[in-house]
């Protein structure tokens, strides 16, 4: 496994469940989780493709951002609707990843923290489809605004 890899997902799942865990309080938890997905894309962004995000456009961005997950994601898939980009909003749809707990909150980290990479600021995200009571959602959708 190479260094930017995603590890197997049981792997990740005990991860954030132990996050989780540690407040036991949905609200700080969630807080928790997505800020393991942006320390995740931190740690694992290499230089090479920090430098490549500052200079690609959103659009660009966000049409090549499947191919970024499907390169280390183990499963899934990942689908971009940019038809509100002229609003700066962009929806990222993720579906086939059942199992994978906690996931709604930790995309939310890491491709927030991507975008901001991108358009050089911060992004506001909402997810629907994951929750404490459906931590293992087989669909998670995800909205950013900037």
């Amino acid at each position: 496994m190479s260094s930017t890899a995603w590890y197997p997902r049981a792997y990740y799942v005990e991860v954030l469940r132990g996050i989780v865990q540690v407040h036991n309080e949905p609200s700080q938890s969630y807080l928790d989780v997505v800020r393991c997905g942006r320390t995740v894309f931190e740690k694992e962004a290499n230089t090479l493709m920090k430098l490549l995000l500052r200079v690609m456009n959103v659009r660009l961005f966000l049409r090549k951002f499947p191919d970024f997950w499907a390169q280390d994601m183990v499963g899934g898939t990942l689908r971009v609707d940019c038809s509100q980009i002229e609003r700066n909003e962009a929806t990222l749809l993720v579906t086939e990843v059942a199992g994978f707990e906690h996931l709604g909150p930790l995309c939310v980290g890491f491709a927030g923290r991507a975008l901001e990479q991108v358009i050089g600021k911060q992004v506001d995200a909402t997810q629907m489809g994951w929750s404490f009571d459906a931590p293992d959602a087989d669909k998670v959708t995800l909205r950013f605004s900037w």
